[in-house]
């Protein structure tokens, strides 16, 4: 078959978003390809067996093979198993801190060794130890669509097939998971997947497209490792001396969380250059194999993956010049929006704080075991905990957090200087250290002033009213700076005419950026 005969033939089928035959759509369920931490994202050997046939998947994950694997691998884990993840290490916490209180669990008398409040590990402990082995084992049941596992890669007939059936299991894909990375919009094929994606979706209907940087998940997991430490350290602090208990506690803070400053603060940079390459995407600045090989391979030749796309797209847009504007200008304005606000959103705050619940859950648990039998200062001192830790893990801190990612976010910049790169990073820390004392110098406040203004006969009186006050100065003063801060991200705009970047606020209104061509819905 000549070459151009050849190329015809393979248009023809993938433009078609036909299958070759039924039973070459398969799909694997997510835990397949999430086992022995990600394995076939890794690269690892091809287990077609995993796999079955189906008329429906729930998600294609489409990725660059040149990215880093490990960062994918980690995304994806965090994207299926970490909110299973958070609930059944919250569980387990739970359970830990009731049996402590039981004492069924052994304990410290940590406030005969100095400690003004009683403490415990135990939910901390189990919390964390929960967390990662329900990321790592979690069965997550979605069926997924992985080139890797769902293409014969022994059987050359079935393979060919496959990949000729690649538009089919797309348009049999509800949504469409992007693992991006800087090798992903030059890679030919990744964008053939998009492109055929967007495609097959029908007219008027909503296109489900999930993007994902590989930096999202190692960026969530490090706060989550972060806080679990800095709990557990800071709960192993004496309390006699207040002034040395807060600087140890911001130093603490300081050394856990330098790690997560460079984490995200690379992860703003490469937000913005997938915001440079979108602007100036052609088609023509992607790679494929076959040409790097120059279309010959073990002595054969091979039939042209650009121009078997190209052909594809002028199919299916009008012309490749067509789909590199819309890429340009409403994939690019859509997509921006969104995973520029992915870290400023409140409900994506909580799930990685979790440790502060686990920290207070054992608190509570530690002054009820103290104080049982007590009546009502049982009563007081657990609501105290309670509501206190409730104040700091649903307002406090992830004002603090929304606070850094701002910081982070704008002072993204790379400096030539390693050494300044270092002093940005501890200018974020100090800013960040600096409101975490002042949210502690708060809580003390609130402590003070119920001192003062209750009575001591009153039936409010106890620490538990006055965490009940800081709880309501928090939680508006978190409101407030959520509504403020957590949206309207501002990002570069390149300008052809001046040949730089202006600055722009994201639409106001999140359906002015989430609505592109035919319904087109792009989230992160």
């Amino acid at each position: 078959m000549e070459d151009a005969e050849m190329e015809d033939f393979i248009t023809q089928h993938a433009a078609s978003l036909q299958p070759v035959s039924p039973d070459i759509i398969r799909a694997v369920p997510a835990h397949q390809a999430l086992c022995r931490f990600a394995r076939p994202l890794r690269g690892g050997p091809p287990d077609h067996r995993a796999s079955y046939q189906t008329s429906r998947i729930s998600t294609f994950w489409s990725h660059s093979w040149h990215g880093n694997p490990w960062l994918k691998a980690l995304t994806a884990l965090w994207l299926y198993n970490s909110l299973p993840a958070a609930v059944v290490s919250t569980a387990g916490a739970l359970v830990a801190a009731g049996l402590y209180f039981l004492e069924i669990l052994p304990g410290l008398d940590y406030w005969e060794k100095g400690y003004e409040y009683p403490r415990s590990l135990w939910a901390s402990g189990v919390g964390i130890v929960l967390y990662g082995t329900t990321l790592f084992l979690w069965p997550a049941r979605q069926p997924i669509f992985l080139d890797i596992l769902c293409i014969d890669q022994h059987d050359s007939a079935r393979k060919t097939a496959g990949i000729l059936s690649m538009g089919a299991f797309l348009k049999c894909s509800e949504s469409m998971l992007v693992l991006w990375d800087r090798t992903y919009t030059h890679r030919l094929w990744c964008i053939f997947e998009l492109s055929a994606y967007l495609h097959s979706r029908p007219d008027g209907a909503k296109h489900n497209l999930v993007v994902r940087p590989v930096l999202l998940g190692p960026c969530y997991l490090l706060l989550t490792l972060a806080l679990t430490s800095i709990t557990v350290a800071v709960g192993s602090i004496p309390e006699e001396n207040k002034a040395v208990l807060w600087s140890t506690q911001a130093v603490i803070l300081a050394v856990a969380f330098y790690p997560s400053v460079a984490s995200y603060r690379q992860y703003f940079r490469a937000l913005e250059g997938l915001h440079c390459e979108l602007e100036t995407f052609t088609l023509q600045g992607t790679e494929c194999e076959c040409c790097r090989l120059d279309h010959v391979r073990n002595g054969e030749r091979l039939a042209c993956d650009r121009q078997v796309v190209l052909r594809c797209l002028t199919s299916w847009f009008g012309s490749a010049a067509h789909f590199e504007e819309l890429v340009r200008s409403e994939v690019l304005q859509t997509l921006m929006h969104e995973l520029s606000t992915e870290f400023f959103r409140y409900k994506r705050c909580i799930a990685p704080l979790i440790p502060v619940a686990w920290s207070y859950l054992d608190t509570a648990s530690a002054e009820a075991r103290k104080h049982w039998g007590v009546g009502r200062h049982l009563y007081t001192e657990v609501t105290k905990e309670l509501v206190r830790g409730a104040a700091w893990w649903l307002c406090v801190v992830p004002s603090l957090l929304l606070v850094f990612l701002r910081l982070a976010h704008c002072l993204r910049a790379k400096p030539s200087k390693p050494c300044c790169d270092l002093l940005i990073n501890a200018l974020i820390l100090l800013c960040v250290v600096a409101m975490f004392l002042a949210a502690v110098q708060l809580e003390f406040a609130c402590m003070l002033a119920h001192s003062a203004i209750v009575p001591v006969d009153s039936d409010w009186r106890g620490m538990h009213t006055a965490m009940m006050f800081f709880a309501a100065l928090s939680l508006p003063a978190a409101a407030l700076l959520f509504r403020c801060c957590g949206v309207r991200p501002v990002f570069p705009r390149f300008d052809p005419r001046k040949n730089c970047h202006t600055f722009e606020e994201a639409p106001a209104d999140r359906s002015q950026a989430t609505q592109g061509k035919a319904g087109t819905r792009i989230q992160l």
